[in-house]
């Protein structure tokens, strides 16, 4: 099984800096842990000459239920919760003129609670990108520049799920046009809202998230990312765990969609760079079930003959440390006497799929292992399961087998 998640460079979101062409007092944040854009604070810079971005936290702008009561996720309606979108056209007469063009979600189905708090959320960050917009404009428009003219902003759809009938999980990308000399940016933002609470959800809620299932879903997304966005995401330099670092997420039956706005991870050219992480890969709390366990399989030990003091291990031999905890797979290999490594994968069916550390675009069957009887083991590469001699000699090598999951 090849790694994939080896040590991978966590990039820093660009933050703060200066506006070299804008005057804009508007805010359009994001909450990093829920994913959840807010109102609270975006603020204009100038990166390498170019206008940015920079996210720096908020919290949801939906409507507060005070009594604490939460809903079933369907609510008191006939029709489950579900999401349709419109697109509407219109001329704003404010300033110096905006054109706006905004495919929205809006809830339908479930109660009443639940879609005010939904819709009034989704609302909220499109009002704020206009305002945004607007200041922007009003802070930067020359009339003695032929190139001024109205402001513009376009609001497309990404994503938009009610995620198990329960979560409203919505990922929107704005198009914002200051009017000023064709100076423009992109930024997502997104709503993430458990109907049963009416109240932002984490991530962790979708994607089992703990410790190295953490990192290995990260790492999954990030390859995906890199996979899908070839021609401008080119390495892992880029790499930044989600939720943090100003990565917009939403959540679907089809996987998990994550968005970085323009200039974050890539040149301007390639405006929002966006892409979906399948659930054939990814970790869900469910493909973590039971406790763990653990299997040693073992190849040709013999005794090392390079031990020279007590320190030294006594044997040399190859190993694989086995920990299994429902569909996922880690697996810690090497050789008693030199250095090794490890590996995740997820179990489908008879197969161990697993994404290589150079980047992928499928899912593809690992040929070194097969499953038996729910069991993940070699596949007919002379390992054996070790013996209590074979685990001794482990032991006097200073390789333990334990769980890691």
């Amino acid at each position: 099984m090849r790694a994939i998640v080896g040590a991978v460079a966590i990039a820093a979101m660009v933050a703060g800096g200066s506006v070299s062409q804008a005057g804009a007092a508007g805010s359009f944040g994001a909450d990093a842990d829920t994913g959840t854009s807010s109102p609270s604070s975006l603020a204009a810079s100038s990166v390498g000459g170019r206008d940015s971005l920079a996210f720096q936290g908020g919290t949801v702008g939906a409507a507060k239920k005070k009594s604490g009561k939460k809903d079933t996720a369907k609510g008191s309606s006939k029709r489950a919760a579900r999401f349709v979108i419109k697109k509407s056209v219109s001329t704003l007469a404010a300033g110096h003129g905006m054109k706006l063009s905004v495919k929205r979600p809006y809830l339908r189905g479930g109660s009443a609670k639940q879609r005010k708090v939904v819709n009034a959320a989704i609302a909220k960050r499109v009002e704020a990108a206009k305002k945004y917009v607007l200041d922007w404009h009003n802070g930067c428009y020359d009339p003695n520049n032929e190139n001024s003219g109205p402001a513009e902003l376009r609001v497309f759809v990404l994503s938009a799920d009610v995620y198990q009938g329960r979560y409203a999980s919505v990922l929107l990308d704005t198009m914002m046009i200051s009017g000023c000399g064709g100076v423009s940016n992109q930024v997502p933002y997104s709503v993430n809202i458990d109907l049963r609470t009416r109240k932002a959800f984490k991530i962790s809620r979708v994607l089992a998230y703990k410790s190295l299932l953490r990192t290995y879903n990260n790492a999954v997304i990030d390859r995906t990312i890199q996979a899908k966005n070839s021609s401008c995401v080119v390495d892992g330099s880029y790499y930044m765990e989600l939720p943090k670092n100003g990565r917009r997420w939403a959540v679907s039956s089809k996987g998990v969609t994550v968005a970085y706005g323009r200039y974050a991870i890539a040149a301007g050219a390639c405006g929002t760079v966006s892409a979906r992480a399948s659930w054939k890969l990814l970790a869900k709390p469910s493909d973590v079930r039971g406790k763990p366990v653990v299997r040693t399989y073992v190849k040709e030990i013999k005794r090392y003959p390079g031990a020279s003091s007590s320190y030294d291990p006594k044997w040399m031999g190859g190993y694989l440390i086995v920990t299994q905890r429902g569909n996922m797979v880690w697996v810690n290999w090497g050789d008693l006497a030199a250095s090794g490594g490890n590996s995740v994968g997820k179990l489908r069916g008879k197969e161990i799929m697993s994404g290589g550390s150079d980047g992928y675009l499928g899912i593809k069957k690992n040929s070194t292992w097969k499953v038996k009887g729910g069991k993940a083991i070699p596949a007919g590469s002379g390992f054996h399961e070790a013996t209590k001699s074979d685990l001794a000699k482990m032991k006097e090598s200073y390789v333990v087998p334990k769980a890691v999951m």
